[in-house]
Order: structure tokens, then sequence, then C-alpha cells
């Protein structure tokens, strides 16, 4: 089971077996269109690390993010910026219980502006 870094179980491994996580957001791009994606149980580099599922990459979009010096939060995926309360629906589809905690943990990464890109596995939701 992993955890945010603040201690509280993501149940990720759950969350994609019930299809409420349907994307993942990697700061590298390589998983591309195509690819299969491991889902893993306890992280790459754990020795207790279980892969439980496998699918298909199907589009990668670039999230940008922007944190202001006061704490706002600017988001944009391929260039569009998202309206507030298109940031809550893009914290649960990776699965997080809110936008707050999403915000959580983009602050824990200590950056100003940071780029990720989504991974889906779907060929249903775009953002």
């Amino acid at each position: 089971m992993r955890n945010f870094p603040w201690g509280r179980e993501t149940c990720f491994r759950q969350k994609i077996l019930d299809k409420v996580k349907i994307h993942t957001m990697r700061e590298t791009q390589h998983l591309r269109p195509g690819h299969n994606i491991q889902m893993i149980d306890g992280g790459r580099f754990c020795k207790d690390k279980e892969q439980f599922n496998e699918e298909k990459c199907t589009l990668e979009q670039m999230c940008e993010v922007e944190i202001s010096e006061y704490g706002s939060f600017t988001i944009k995926i391929d260039g569009r910026v998202l309206e507030k309360e298109e940031h809550w629906q893009l914290a649960k589809n990776d699965g997080f219980e809110s936008a707050f905690q999403f915000y959580r943990w983009l602050l824990i990464q200590n950056k100003p502006y940071i780029t990720l890109y989504i991974k889906h596995w779907t060929d249903y939701l775009r953002y």
C-alpha cells in the first residue's frame, strides 16, 4: 500500500480497480501512447511491490501548473486554462480525495512551476 507524503494511504490500487482513478500524472514522458502502463502497488523500487493491473496508454496530455507566491493555482492542459471547478475533476480522476489534497501534493514538490504529463488509459475522457 502506498502513502501520500503526509502519511495517508492513497488507496490508488482500489481506485484503479473501481475505475475511479482513470489516469496518472508523471513528470516524465517515458510512457507514450501505445505503451503498456504497469500498475504496481508498493512502488517501482520497493522490494514488496506487486503488479496488479496493466493497461495501454491511450493518450498523453501536458499539464502545466503555476503556483503563485500567494498560493493560487493556475492549471493548463494542452495550453487550455482549467476553470477552478475543473481542478476537482482533475484531482478526482487522478485518485485524490479533493482539489485541496491535490494542491497539497503539488506544494510538496516545492516548485512554482511544474510540468506533468497525464497518462490516460481510457478512451472516454479528455481535458
